[in-house]
């Protein structure tokens, strides 16, 4: 089968997505492709020069999802760089966000994601029969096109049935910009951007692990609990000489301990830092914090007919304070 060429904003569902049961290594295997990838370089963030891939599928087993890894290759078999990869996610259509009406992110993979692995201690519930979502943004930011990209993902799990039962975790996305009808990029102005978003916790629980999503000239994520003052957590990339993200880190707060407790009722502020000496304006900013929350009562969950909004304002960056970095 030729691979679909990509071109701005077209539409890719017609290339294959296989989904596969390895019992033996406890792995859903997710293959989609092969794609063409022509080199976007200078495009920046324009949504309009990515080309999105979008497939539904079922969730095969009754499990608890602890991680996944993904490879990248070209038709020859080669690796290819996470470069060529604006974005991957898989929604649970079975199963609504925490903060927002919206469905549920079982996973968000970004250019600058490394592979994860839980440890089998925790879990994510996943019932046979759920219905998933892929979706791949693929933007190559490469200097050259790639042929006949092959996307490999491989789910971790636990047996449903593993004694001792593992802590049960569910996703926990907080956006600086997401709303309903809404996008979720917003543009930073010459010298950088301080933006917040604020919301009421719904559920007791603890938080185990974090990373975030940037785009370029992305600092920091950081989480504060506004009745106190204090920095619940930060976390802070690492960028190249161009601004670019090089590591986005992971931060694991259950391993050595009883992680991060985030209160039902109490006020919380996402932070989102950006540095911008450019010059000019830059298009497509976004920042999110995506966590993995164990709660005190999965009972408390939100339901999916639930259209509760945890938010209390609206992120929009322009509220936000435009500070003078330099270079």
């Amino acid at each position: 089968m030729a691979a679909p060429t990509l071109v701005a904003q077209e539409d890719l569902s017609s290339a294959p997505l296989t989904v596969r049961v390895d019992s033996a290594r406890h792995e859903v295997v997710l293959t989609a492709g092969p794609f063409d990838l022509p080199s976007m370089a200078g495009h920046g963030h324009d949504p309009s020069m990515m080309a999105e891939y979008t497939q539904r599928f079922e969730w095969p087993v009754e499990a608890m999802g602890r991680g996944f890894t993904l490879e990248l290759r070209d038709a020859s078999g080669q690796k290819v760089s996470q470069r060529v990869l604006h974005h991957l996610q898989i929604a649970n259509n079975s199963r609504r966000q925490l903060l927002l009406p919206l469905r549920e992110r079982v996973m968000a993979i970004g250019r600058e994601t490394r592979n994860i692995m839980l440890p089998n201690t925790i879990g994510m519930p996943l019932a046979r029969g759920s219905r998933m979502r892929l979706n791949i943004m693929w933007h190559n930011e490469t200097p050259r096109d790639v042929q006949g990209v092959t996307a490999t993902l491989r789910i971790r799990y636990s047996p449903a049935n593993l004694l001792p039962a593992p802590t049960t975790v569910l996703p926990m996305s907080i956006d600086l910009a997401d709303a309903q009808g809404k996008t979720n990029t917003f543009t930073i102005p010459p010298g950088g951007l301080r933006a917040t978003r604020e919301f009421i916790m719904p559920v007791d629980g603890r938080l185990l692990g974090a990373s975030g999503h940037m785009h370029d000239w992305g600092q920091s994520v950081a989480l504060e609990d506004v009745s106190t003052g204090k920095t619940v957590l930060s976390i802070t990339t690492t960028l190249d000489s161009v601004g670019r993200i090089r590591n986005m880190p992971v931060k694991l707060y259950g391993i050595a301990g009883r992680g991060i407790r985030l209160h039902a009722g109490r006020h919380y502020r996402l932070v989102a830092t950006y540095l911008n000496p450019t010059g000019e304006p830059l298009e497509g900013g976004m920042a999110h914090l995506n966590a993995i929350l164990a709660p005190s009562d999965l009972r408390q969950w939100p339901a999916l007919a639930d259209q509760a909004v945890a938010y209390v304002d609206d992120g929009a960056p322009a509220a936000g304070e435009a500070t003078p970095h330099s270079h």
